[in-house]
């Protein structure tokens, strides 16, 4: 494997440092994000919020705070995750996601785009797109992520949700989002 031809300069300790520093207080706030979201849903739909309510309870029957939490308990509660996919979905954190196209340029979906041409897709307008989300791509309906979804019509694709990015670039606040 060959060195680029101008690698970037090396990060000091204290640039790392202070790095590191954003990355933590930008995934900090991108998941404190969702979960305001998250809580605006609940509180705005109260049967959504009892029927979670009621699943919390049933798995912690005793729960009184004092014992361990840990993640994987999180995927035992099939709803608790459904109603935190559908936050993601309609409390995206972020905007776009812009891209260059390279050297070259690029085709997408057949249209050829110029290099250095700026392109994105706002995550608002694909995660309530009714190709990705149907019925009521606009409604917060936690059911939708379900086994079965909303009917045999329903689509709800995953591959859509660009809450924390997508593809290359993606981040791994995914999880973090979970077990808040």
């Amino acid at each position: 494997m060959s060195e680029a031809p101008n690698p970037a300069p090396k990060l000091s300790d204290p640039d790392l440092r202070q790095e590191a520093i954003i990355a933590i207080q930008a995934s900090t706030n991108a998941v404190a994000v969702v979960i305001v979201f998250a809580l605006f849903f609940l509180i705005s739909n109260p049967e959504i919020y009892a029927k979670l309510k009621a699943e919390i309870k049933e798995f912690f029957p005793q729960f009184d705070g004092s014992d361990a939490f840990d993640g994987k308990m999180v995927e035992k509660l099939p709803y608790l995750n459904a109603v935190a996919e559908e936050s993601m979905r309609l409390g995206s954190p972020l905007g776009s996601f812009p891209r260059i196209a390279p050297k070259g340029g690029a085709h997408v979906a057949g249209q050829y785009i110029p290099e250095g041409t700026v392109v994105g897709v706002p995550a608002w307008a694909q995660m309530i797109s009714e190709d990705n989300f149907y019925p009521h791509p606009e409604s917060f309906i936690p059911e939708r992520w379900l086994p079965g979804g909303l009917g045999p019509d329903s689509r709800c694709n995953k591959n859509a949700i660009m809450s924390f990015s997508h593809g290359t670039f993606s981040h791994s606040y995914w999880n973090p989002a979970f077990v808040h």
